[in-house]
């Protein structure tokens, strides 16, 4: 009779189990569920490498320990701490579970699983000689699987794209992710941050005035793509961007177009979000050796965890995809994909929390000494003295993205990318630091995470050098898209293209009224504004008007009190003004019931 199996195939086989059962849990939450995950699909091969990877170490150990041992004592003591570090892995799938709840169960699973597996030592390696391979296969499967169904997919799509008009413009737009526009040079930081979106700025328009109708990433996204404000989709901190309004990548490939997404964000950019629609190839996650080794539950809450990130100056996630990197992929892209014109979106997160530029961009711009916070705790209300590290931290970030910016112009230039080509340069909301007491975004309506950068240019289309001082929003970029690639009938997309501000001047057209929402956001602090309910808020040329979810008013003069510190909304003399904005921004964002 064979011997029973050894340390390393059963740390092995509990990897491929745990890994294989964790892709089955995410799965069903996902496709049959529809939940929000925030997994990188090719997880359901990669977590039982990655679990794999972490047994390695404590294999190690145990064989050393063990070496003295009986075969039946070393399959109990692998089994009993393989066993409690893969049920441990999986209970972190249920977050509401304690932390010492998940510790205490796992251990008495591991326990049992290791007395069991000795009594029957003889059986037990039978079954994982059975069981091993077809494990190993089915990974295989599920890699190869999913890759090769993408890449036919994008293959088939690509080749049933109907002809495109001759000499179509091609169009990029380039979406700094929490880009506040104060901190851009161009919008008045006298640090010079952005010299290379300066420079660009020159070639075409840019509006001072730009803001997100979103504080946060999927449904200010999803405005720029479709026109349509947050409160007509569906998208939010929960739900994914849905199938209900046609995207602008969806109207350009319908007229031929090439259309490309490359994707930094992988919390709400990604293809579960569903702003991957209409385009032929999406590029999210990065399939690289720290993404892979990272993927398991267990690697991740290890690698996320605050402590050790903070000790070891690596505070990225694994496996983030930065600028450079999101650059490659778009060139690349761009020299296979032939003849036709192009819609290009890339999604940038060097600028996002927590800060960590490379050198010598991380201490570029350090005016202080006070300690770091960089992964934004902001249990309670903080001051903006004390939110100086992250800032400087954040303007040296900035300014790495913006070189990067640069190094792209200059490789699409060399190229003969840009003589015929529209590029639009924005965020998709800007970030908070102790404005209000508050760090991060999508907790307030305030400027700070409001206020974009917009920058629009078009050789021999947009007149070069101009700034527009009203204000308006991201969501009329689609609509500005599609009347500057030729559309005079009425507008596929809803908005107002943003042409008419060069074209007939800004005097031409009456006071816009900028809106912008964001919802209840459950279970986070209680004195967060988004903590009160749902919130919306209208912006006109000098007043900026919010209403709170708990139906509190506020209103600042954003000309004379631009970091909004006064709110008139509580004098007599302004009672007229916050009754009738009140009633306009009512007429133009329905409030919902409840939270």
């Amino acid at each position: 009779m064979k011997s029973v199996v050894g340390i390393p195939q059963a740390a092995a086989w509990v990897a491929l189990l745990v890994g294989l059962g964790e892709a089955a849990f995410f799965g069903v939450a996902s496709l049959v569920l529809h939940r929000y995950t925030h997994q990188n699909p090719q997880f359901i091969w990669m977590s039982a490498i990655s679990m794999a990877a972490l047994f390695v170490i404590p294999a190690m150990i145990l064989i050393f320990l063990m070496r003295n041992r009986t075969e039946e004592a070393r399959i109990q003591a692998a089994i009993t701490v393989f066993g409690f570090l893969g049920a441990f892995a999986l209970l972190l799938a249920f977050p509401k579970l304690h932390i010492m709840a998940s510790v205490a169960l796992a251990l008495g699973i591991a326990v049992q699983a290791g007395r069991s597996a000795r009594a029957h030592a003889a059986v037990f390696s039978r079954l994982v000689r059975v069981t091993v391979w077809p494990m190993v296969g089915v990974v295989c499967v599920l890699a190869i699987s999913l890759n090769a169904t993408r890449a036919i997919a994008e293959r088939r799509e690509h080749a049933s794209l109907p002809a495109a008009q001759p000499d179509a413009p091609n169009v990029i737009l380039l979406i700094l992710d929490t880009v506040r526009a104060s901190r851009l040079s161009l919008y008045g930081n006298t640090r010079a941050t952005t010299p290379r979106i300066d420079s660009i700025a020159g070639h075409g328009v840019h509006f001072t005035q730009a803001l997100s109708p979103a504080p946060w990433t999927l449904p200010s996204h999803a405005s720029m793509f479709t026109g349509r404000l947050p409160h007509e989709m569906s998208a939010s901190w929960r739900t994914p961007f849905g199938a209900d309004h046609p995207t602008l990548a969806e109207v350009l490939r319908a007229r031929g177009y090439a259309t490309g997404g490359f994707v930094a964000n992988y919390f709400y950019v990604s293809r579960e979000s569903g702003l991957h629609r209409g385009f032929t190839h999406y590029e999210d996650f990065a399939t690289t050796p720290a993404a892979i080794l990272s993927a398991s539950g267990l690697a991740r809450r290890l690698v996320a965890w605050t402590w050790l990130r903070e000790r070891t100056g690596y505070l990225r996630n694994p496996g983030a995809k930065d600028a450079p990197r999101a650059n490659r992929d778009l060139l690349r892209w761009l020299s296979k994909r032939g003849d036709r014109p192009f819609f290009a979106f890339v999604n940038y997160f060097d600028a996002h929390a927590a800060y960590d530029p490379p050198a010598p961009f991380d201490t570029r711009f350090r005016s202080t000494e006070l300690p770091r916070n960089p992964f934004l705790l902001n249990e309670k209300p903080i001051s903006t003295q004390n939110a100086q590290p992250e800032l400087d931290a954040y303007d040296g970030a900035l300014a790495f993205l913006d070189a990067q910016i640069g190094d792209l112009i200059d490789s699409l230039d060399a190229r003969g990318k840009l003589r015929n080509t529209l590029l639009i340069l924005t965020s998709d909301h800007g970030e908070e630091f102790g404005e209000h007491g508050l760090l991060d975004h999508g907790k307030s309506l305030y400027m700070p995470v409001l206020h974009v950068p917009l920058v629009i240019v078009f050789p021999g289309r947009v007149p070069a050098g101009n700034a527009i001082r009203v204000p308006v929003s991201t969501r009329d970029v689609p609509a500005t898209v599609l009347q500057l690639l030729g559309e005079k009938s009425r507008q596929s997309l809803p908005g107002r293209s943003l042409a008419r501000y060069w074209t007939a001047g800004e005097e031409a057209f009456p006071e816009e009224r900028i809106t912008s929402q964001v919802r209840h956001n459950p279970g986070r602090e209680p004195w967060l504004p988004t903590s009160a309910g749902d919130m919306a808020s209208l912006l006109n040329a000098r007043h900026h008007f919010i209403r709170n979810g708990d139906g509190r008013a506020e209103l600042y003069d954003v000309i004379a009190d631009p970091l909004e510190q006064r709110n008139l909304a509580g004098d007599a003399a302004w009672r007229e003004y916050v009754a009738r904005y009140g009633a306009s921004l009512d007429s133009l964002v329905p409030t919902r019931s409840g939270r």
